[in-house]
């Protein structure tokens, strides 16, 4: 059986003193001298305390914001759309397959999109994001399903990839996927016939 290496960038909580423990149970009288131990050894104790764990809190706050960036990169998951070959057979407005639903028990948070070709547009080529309950089949019901976006993900005419669309800057606020919901991606605009860009890519990355 191996056993896991410590790891190197977290360091060992201080170890608390033997003895902070104060050696009796019992509360002193009114009259008591406070000499076994001495007043002034009770004051040393509890400063020797409280100074070691605020030690370890510091320690234990250095490790969460070490092992957090890990943590929420665990829970990373990518859900990617692609269409092959020229774009000038897509018909617009139409949802892509797959459907993504969240069949998990609890909200899945979005993190960032991004969209790539590999063979330029001569007009911007546009793709949008949406979330919705029910499916009518056929074009998309944006009443049913609403965009996620607060402006479509936009491959400029002339370019390969858009820029990564952050849920801090550009994803509607408050846009979740809920259980029990599904998350479908939707090409708004392509090239002219003549140049419609090829060989499409949708990233959507969600956190689990």
């Amino acid at each position: 059986m191996s056993i896991a290496p410590e790891h190197p960038l977290i360091p060992d909580p201080p170890v608390l003193p033997d003895d902070y423990v104060t050696p009796t149970a019992e509360k002193p009288s009114t009259g008591d001298p406070l000499d076994q131990p001495s007043h002034s050894g009770l004051h040393n104790r509890a400063s020797t305390l409280v100074q070691r764990l605020n030690e370890r809190l510091m320690v234990v706050e250095t490790n969460i914001n070490q092992i957090w960036p890990q943590v929420e990169n665990a829970r990373l998951a990518s859900h990617q759309w692609t269409i092959p070959g020229s774009l000038g057979g897509v018909l617009t407005g139409q949802m892509l397959l797959p459907i993504v639903w969240n069949g998990s028990d609890h909200t899945v948070l979005f993190s960032a999109a991004k969209v790539t070709m590999y063979d330029i547009a001569d007009q911007d080529v546009m793709v949008n994001l949406h979330v919705g309950t029910t499916l009518t089949g056929g074009g998309l019901d944006a009443d049913l399903a609403p965009s996620i976006l607060t402006y479509p993900m936009v491959v400029e005419a002339g370019q390969l990839t858009s820029p990564l669309y952050t849920y801090e800057e550009h994803f509607v606020v408050n846009s979740f996927h809920p259980q029990g919901t599904y998350v479908a991606a939707v090409i708004e605009q392509v090239g002219t016939p003549d140049m419609p860009g090829a060989d499409l890519t949708i990233q959507l990355d969600r956190l689990l």
